[in-house]
């Protein structure tokens, strides 16, 4: 690495047409700084088990004694801020599928047993005021909460400091709580009427 540099390329793509090093895009028009659209030629026979625009590996590291923060097969390092919307990745069309776990907002790990094909979604600034035909789902001190396109929100994962069921809900437009202690309820309800609607038990973690 020469002096000044703060990071090394093995391969650097830069476009074409460049003006002082920046693309060019006739008026109007879209501008990529890569584009791909590779053809392919299939065999006369057999089936070919996947055909793929790009494909990224993690490659090979020698640590040689240095140790690794975070380590990336894909790193998007941000979003624009030139356009009166801005992404930083957008899929325009198709089905999208993930084969394992996807986290939002943190990295920890679930002490037991961390699961596969989950979503972590971790605490953040809860969402306030209306999203027109649109839902949120958030974490707030652990649980899942869903607020509407109104704003009301309601608690998901329904349990109190005990561990018992519990109904939650927040009208974003007046400010009203309304919250009811529902294994409590029923539990009351069950015993009073001599029902046999409740039934609980111990399974093994």
């Amino acid at each position: 690495m020469s002096p000044g540099e703060t990071s090394r390329y093995w391969l650097k793509v830069q476009a074409e047409n460049q003006v002082s090093g920046y693309l060019s895009p006739t008026i109007n028009l879209a501008g990529y700084g890569n584009y791909s659209d590779v053809g392919f030629n299939l065999a006369a026979s057999g089936t070919h088990a996947i055909l793929a625009q790009w494909r990224i590996e993690p490659g090979l590291v020698q640590l040689n004694g240095a140790s690794v923060t975070d380590a990336y097969t894909l790193l998007v390092g941000g979003v624009p801020t030139w356009g009166a919307n801005n992404y930083a990745m957008r899929i325009l069309s198709g089905l999208s599928r993930l084969d394992g776990n996807l986290a939002i907002g943190g990295n920890a790990a679930r002490a037991t047993t961390a699961g596969t094909n989950r979503l972590d979604i971790f605490d953040g600034t809860a969402p306030v005021g209306t999203l027109a035909a649109g839902i949120s789902l958030y974490s707030t001190a652990g649980e899942l909460r869903a607020m509407d396109s109104a704003g009301n929100a309601t608690l998901l994962s329904p349990h109190d400091a005990e561990g018992r069921w519990i109904y939650l809900s927040r009208n974003g437009r007046t400010g009203r709580v309304l919250r009811v202690d529902m294994e409590r309820l029923v539990k009351a309800l069950n015993e009073l009427h001599g029902w046999d609607f409740v039934r609980e038990w111990a399974e093994a973690a």
